[in-house]
């Protein structure tokens, strides 16, 4: 003789649709919030390359000019790797890949 579990719920395939619809239809959220998020993180990105270019203007201990050591380094780079026989597509965004790796690593800044 088997007993019914009385403690275990069985729903239909309808009443957990339901349910899920009535939780999507609770949660809106507002039009205005939102908007004042994304202003910040437009303005959060916008003192970010403020801060990156004043970094790339700063000058080393030796005088020289943190933009002008970053374009050397780029070029070294690319001429090491064209004479090991690759091409680089987008030279543009190696240049930014390494200025970014720099900037991050320099405790100072980042």
């Amino acid at each position: 003789m088997s007993k019914l579990n009385v403690w275990n719920i069985n729903k239909t395939e309808e009443e957990s649709q339901e349910k899920e619809k009535g939780k999507e239809e609770k949660y809106k959220p507002d039009k205005r919030i939102a908007k004042i998020y994304k202003a910040k993180r437009k303005y959060e990105e916008e003192r970010r390359q403020e801060k990156f270019q004043k970094w790339l203007n700063n000058y080393t201990d030796t005088n020289q000019s943190i933009r002008e050591i970053i374009a050397h380094l780029c070029r070294e780079v690319s001429s090491t790797i064209h004479k090991s026989g690759y091409d680089i597509t987008n030279e543009k965004r190696l240049r930014d890949e390494i200025a970014s790796f720099i900037y991050k690593e320099c405790s100072n800044y980042a």
